[in-house]
C-alpha cells in the first residue's frame, strides 16, 4: 500500500501500489517524483503537528539500505513549528555534509515544500536517513530498566559527546538531550530530534524536557554547550540506575542524590557525571573535549573495584611476596652479571602491568616459544598504537637476528562494531583477538615471512566487550621494526555520479564465519559488515570502452587508510544503456579473486545474470548476453579479495555483425 501525503485527504489515505495519484483527493503519490509513503511511523492524528512516514527512495537500488528513509511532514500552520523544522533541516544538512555518522543523514535536497490542491496548502517536508533501532527509553524498558554496566556507559558517553562536539562546532546547542532522543543502531548511538536546536547564546524561548533541562534553560536564559552536558549527565543517571532522574532529586536544592543507587560504577565516572550536572553552567565542563579527555584518563574498570576484605587479603599477600622477593634479591646479589635482569624481574612482579596495557616480551627464537629472555615491558594503554623500531640492532638480551616478540593485553575493551587492525612489519607478524586470528603473515617453516615491509589491514567485529589480544612478531635478518594500530571504524561515504561513475559499497568478509574460501553471493545483505561507499571513478576505461580497470596490488583500494588490504568484498554499481534485440558481450580480463556481473531493469524488476550467477576467477573469459527491454539498467559487479594482489579488469560492448 502507498499512503497519501495530504493530511486533509477526505477518505482513507491508503492506496494500492499501482496508483499514481490518491483515489480520494488526486494528490500525486510519488513525492518529488522520488518518494513513496510506505507506512506511518506513528498514529496519523491531529494532536501532532507533524506526520512521520517511512518512505521508499525510488532513486536508490531495490536492495540498497538507503532506499528506506523517514519523511517528516509539517501539517501545522503555526509559524513557530515551521521555524523549528527549518532549523532542524539546516542543522542536519550541515552535519551530514561533514559525513558525521552520529546523526540522521540528510541530503542537501532533503528539505523541500510541496503544494497540495485539495484543500490548497503548502506542506514543509524533511527526508532523512532511516535509523533502524530503538531509542534508549524504549531500550531500557525492553531490558526491564536494568542499569547499564560501566564499560558500556563509557563507550556511549564518548559517542554522544563526540556528536555534540560536531554540533557545538557549528555554534549550535541541541537543547533537548534525553534518552528518547538517542537511538541505538547496530551498537552505535545516533542523536535525533534537532527541531529545537538554537544558535549558542541566542534566544530566550523556554524549550526542552523539564526533567532533563538545565536550570538556565528552565529560567528562560540562553542555552550554551554546558546546557547540553547537564541534560546528558541526567540522561546517564537514568541509564546507570535504571530510574528517571526525578526519583533522585532533592526537593530543596534540585540536585540529584543518585550515586548510592549505582554501586558498580566507579567514583571517577560518578564524579564526571556530577560535574556535568553542576547547577551553574560555568562549573560544568566547558567543551566536549574536556569530557573526552577526562574519559580517556579514567582508570581501567578492573582496577577500580574489589570487595574490601579481598583488597585487604590482597595487600597482605603483596607484602609476603615482597619479602620473598627481597630475600631472593639478596640471594642473587652475588651474581653480578645477572643482577640487573633479576632486579627487572622483581620489579615486574612488584609493579604488575595493568591488564588493559600492552605487555611485550622477547625470545631468542623466531616463534616466541619457551622462556622470555627479559622481564615484560609496559608499552602503554591498549587503545594506543605500537611502534617498535630497532634498525639493524636488536632489543636487549636478544640475538641480532632470528628473535621474536610477543605483545599481549588481557582486557582491552573494543566498542561494538567494526574495528580496523593495521600492521606494518619488515618480517612476519600475526594478530589474534580473542579466538580469532585477524592478520597472519607467518608463512615459511620458521614462521617468519620473507622481508617485505608491507602494510596489511583487516577488520574485526567487536561485541562491545573486553578482549585478550596477542601480537606476535618475528625477525629473520636485517632491519627490525613493526607497527600495530587498532581503530574503531567509521562508515565511509564518497559522492559520485551513478550515470558515469562506479559506486562501490565495501563489506568486511569475515573468513572465520564461512566454511568455503569465498563469501556468500548475498554478502551485501549483511549491513552490519558494511565498511562504506567509495567512488571507483569513471565507467569509461582508458581504452574508451565501458567497464572498469583497477589494480591495487597488495595495498588497500585507492590506497585508502581506512580500508582493509585482505578479506573484503565489493558490490559495484553504475548505470548502463542497453537495447533489446542487440547482442552484447562482457569481457573479463582479470578478477583477483572472484567476480560476478548482473544487470537489473528497475521498471520490471528483471535480472540478467551475465556471468551465469557463478564466481569467475582470475582466468580471462567472455560472456555473451542479451537484455529483455530497451532502456537504462542498473549494472552490478560483485567482487571479493582474499589475500595478496587485488585487481578488477572487465568491459562490456555490443557485438557487431
Amino acid at each position: 500500500m502507498t499512503y497519501c501525503i495530504n493530511p486533509g485527504c477526505p477518505g482513507e489515505r491508503q492506496n494500492p501500489d499501482e496508483r499514481l495519484d490518491c483515489q480520494n483527493c488526486g494528490t500525486p503519490l510519488q513525492i518529488q517524483d522520488r518518494y513513496r509513503l510506505v507506512r506511518p511511523l506513528r498514529e496519523l492524528s491531529q494532536i501532532y503537528p507533524t506526520d512521520i512516514f517511512e518512505v521508499e527512495d525510488c532513486h536508490c537500488e531495490l536492495d540498497d539500505p538507503l532506499r528506506r528513509k523517514v519523511l517528516k511532514v509539517l501539517k501545522s500552520t503555526n509559524p513557530e513549528w515551521g521555524r523549528l523544522l527549518t532549523e532542524e533541516a539546516r542543522v542536519l544538512i550541515a552535519l551530514s555534509l561533514q559525513k558525521y555518522g552520529g546523526i540522521p543523514q540528510v541530503e542537501p535536497d532533503g528539505y523541500f515544500s510541496i503544494e497540495i490542491a485539495k484543500p490548497r496548502r503548502t506542506l514543509q517536508c524533511l527526508v532523512m536517513e532511516f535509523s533502524e533501532g530503538q531509542d534508549l527509553d524504549q531500550w531500557l524498558i525492553c531490558r526491564g530498566n536494568q542499569p547499564i554496566p560501566e564499560e558500556r556507559a563509557r563507550d556511549w558517553l564518548r559517542q554522544i559527546v563526540a556528536t555534540l562536539e560536531q554540533v557545538h562546532n557549528l555554534n549550535l546547542v541541541h537543547r533537548d538531550i534525553k534518552p528518547s532522543n538517542i537511538m541505538l543502531r547496530h551498537g552505535q548511538l545516533v542523536l535525533i530530534d534537532f527541531g529545537i536546536v538554537r544558535v549558542e547564546g541566542r534566544g530566550l524561548t523556554r524549550v526542552g524536557t523539564p526533567e532533563y533541562m538545565a536550570p538556565e534553560q528552565a529560567q528562560g536564559r540562553p542555552a550554551v554547550p554546558p546546557s547540553d552536558f547537564y541534560a546528558l549527565g541526567r540522561t546517564f543517571v537514568h541509564l546507570l540506575t535504571g530510574r528517571p532522574p526525578i526519583d533522585f532529586q532533592d526537593p530543596q536544592t534540585g540536585q540529584l542524590i543518585w550515586q548510592d543507587s549505582a554501586p558498580k560504577i566507579s567514583p571517577q565516572l560518578k564524579q564526571l557525571i556530577d560535574d556535568m550536572m553542576a547547577p551553574l553552567p560555568e562549573r560544568r565542563p566547558q567543551s566536549a573535549q574536556n569530557i573526552l579527555q577526562r574519559l580517556a584518563k579514567l582508570p581501567p574498570i578492573g582496577q577500580v573495584f574489589g570487595d574490601q576484605s579481598e583488597r585487604a587479603h590482597h595487600r597482605i599477600l603483596q607484602w609476603i611476596y615482597k619479602l620473598l622477593l627481597l630475600s631472593l634479591l639478596a640471594l642473587i646479589s652475588t651474581l653480578a652479571p645477572n643482577r640487573g635482569t633479576a632486579w627487572r624481574w622483581i620489579q615486574s612482579v612488584l609493579h604488575p602491568i595493568p591488564p588493559n596495557h600492552w605487555k611485550i616480551e622477547y625470545f631468542n627464537n623466531p616463534m616466541a616459544e619457551g622462556t622470555p629472555v627479559s622481564p615484560p615491558i609496559n608499552l602503554g594503554r591498549c587503545d594506543q598504537s605500537i611502534n617498535e623500531q630497532w634498525g639493524f640492532k636488536s632489543p636487549s638480551k636478544t640475538h641480532k637476528d632470528n628473535f621474536s616478540a610477543r605483545i599481549t593485553t588481557s582486557k582491552c575493551y573494543l566498542a561494538p562494531g567494526l574495528h580496523l587492525i593495521k600492521v606494518k612489519a619488515d618480517d612476519g607478524i600475526r594478530v589474534k583477538i580473542g579466538e580469532q586470528i585477524v592478520i597472519n603473515q607467518f608463512t615459511n617453516e620458521q614462521g617468519c615471512k620473507e622481508p617485505e615491509n608491507h602494510y596489511h589491514a583487516n577488520y574485526f567485529r567487536s561485541e562491545g566487550k573486553e578482549y585478550q589480544i596477542t601480537v606476535e612478531y618475528c625477525e629473520r635478518t636485517g632491519d627490525s621494526k613493526f607497527h600495530v594500530e587498532i581503530k574503531e571504524h567509521k562508515v565511509l561515504e564518497e559522492s559520485l555520479n551513478l550515470f558515469n561513475e562506479w559506486k562501490a559499497t565495501f563489506y568486511f568478509w569475515n573468513q572465520n564465519e564461512f566454511l568455503e574460501d569465498k563469501p556468500p553471493k548475498d554478502f551485501y545483505k549483511q549491513d552490519v559488515n558494511k565498511i562504506g561507499v567509495l567512488n571507483l571513478g569513471s565507467n569509461q576505461r582508458s581504452d574508451s570502452k565501458k567497464g572498469i580497470q583497477q589494480d591495487w596490488k597488495a595495498g588497500s583500494t585507492k590506497g585508502h587508510e581506512h580500508l582493509a588490504t585482505d578479506f573484503f568484498a565489493i558490490r559495484g554499481y553504475t548505470k548502463a544503456y542497453f537495447k533489446a534485440g542487440k547482442k552484447y558481450r562482457a569481457v573479463l580480463n582479470r578478477a583477483d579473486d572472484g567476480l560476478q556481473l548482473q544487470a537489473h531493469y528497475p521498471q520490471t524488476n528483471q535480472w540478467v545474470d551475465i556471468t551465469q550467477n557463478e564466481w569467475q576467477s582470475d582466468k580471462p573469459n567472455v560472456f555473451p548476453f542479451e537484455v529483455p527491454h530497451t532502456g537504462t539498467y542498473d549494472l552490478y559487479f560483485l567482487y571479493y579479495e582474499r589475500e595478496g594482489h587485488a585487481s578488477i579488469n572487465f568491459l562490456w560492448e555490443e557485438i557487431t555483425p
